[in-house]
């Protein structure tokens, strides 16, 4: 495996009738020849997008987390009116 750091959390999902539940953690380290860095969204999802492993693509991953972050995200504040 290359480098990377696993740590197990437990996950506590936002539906109260949900049990918090174990999840492993990936986190690439720099030695890791995948290591992105600082990078930004658009970046990491055209990283995600080409990548491929013992699975196969990672696209379908990629789906996954963009409808998570869509219907998981907090509403955008309303910009106060112009005073004038």
């Amino acid at each position: 495996m290359h480098a990377a750091l696993q740590v197990e959390v437990m996950f506590h999902p936002a539906d109260s009738e949900e049990k918090p539940f174990p999840l492993i953690i990936y986190v690439a380290q720099k030695e890791n020849p995948y290591y992105l860095g600082p990078a930004s969204a658009l970046d990491i999802a055209k990283q995600i997008h080409g990548a491929e492993g013992p699975s196969g693509s990672n696209r379908e991953y990629l789906l996954s987390l963009i409808e998570m972050h869509a219907d998981h995200r907090p509403p955008h504040p309303r910009p106060a009116p112009p005073r004038h």
